[in-house]
């Protein structure tokens, strides 16, 4: 009879022990059931490391909305003074995109002025952090470890329009951030962001249109003359 019981309390037990034995790790025959269960029931992960179930957290950001246009850096200082002059044949469209229809046509020679121009971010770039950082100072971006950053566009000097987790930060520092440096650096630029250039131009008549194709131009044509 003594040797039923011990039997019986044996058994109770070893579900209890293989439970918090396994813990995060899974149960038998479900690796992911407990990880999701326990999740479901504990307070939310946070930045600063995981939840109190003891899983990892996991980062829900989708990445920012693109193409990403950003007006309070539209303008490349020092690109668009002073007459452009065609170099070459050239489609002037009427809205930032290669698919839009034509303005108007451009041959060598033709003169033209620059109204503005726009950086058109098509694919976010990607930074990695290796420490916690905290990108800004009057509203600070806190980033931890392992967290991911989307470059969208650089503006010179180590600073960069970033979004992460659903905010936009522009402005942000980024003078910490290598391209597969050394231990030191607080972050590993893992992707360049990829971007277009558009400028909007504006014929004698009074036309506007915009062009990609700066390179066809020579620009400051004013300080060229004879």
């Amino acid at each position: 009879m003594r040797i039923q019981r011990v039997v019986a309390s044996a058994t109770l037990l070893i579900p209890a022990v293989l439970a918090v034995t396994v813990g995060c790790a899974g149960t038998v025959g479900h690796p992911q059931a407990a990880c999701a269960a326990s999740s479901a029931k504990a307070a939310p992960a946070t930045r600063e490391g995981p939840s109190k179930s003891g899983c990892a957290s996991e980062s829900h950001d989708k990445g920012p909305p693109l193409p990403y246009e950003d007006p309070a850096h539209a303008t490349r200082k020092g690109w668009i003074s002073g007459p452009w002059v065609a170099l070459d044949t050239m489609t002037v469209r009427v809205e930032r995109s290669d698919a839009a229809g034509v303005a108007f046509l451009l041959k060598p020679g033709d003169r033209v002025d620059v109204d503005t121009g726009i950086t058109v971010t098509t694919r976010a770039g990607q930074t990695r952090f290796r420490i916690p950082v905290s990108l800004g100072e009057s509203s600070p971006l806190r980033v931890g470890v392992g967290d991911t950053v989307h470059v969208l566009a650089y503006l010179g000097e180590g600073f960069a329009t970033v979004w992460f987790k659903g905010r936009l930060m522009r402005d942000a520092n980024l003078s910490s951030v290598c391209n597969g440096g050394p231990s030191p650096c607080a972050g590993e630029l893992l992707t360049y962001p990829e971007t277009q250039w558009w400028v909007r131009i504006r014929k004698s008549n009074g036309q506007t249109g915009w062009t990609r194709e700066e390179a066809k131009f020579r620009r400051n044509a004013w300080r060229q003359r004879s």
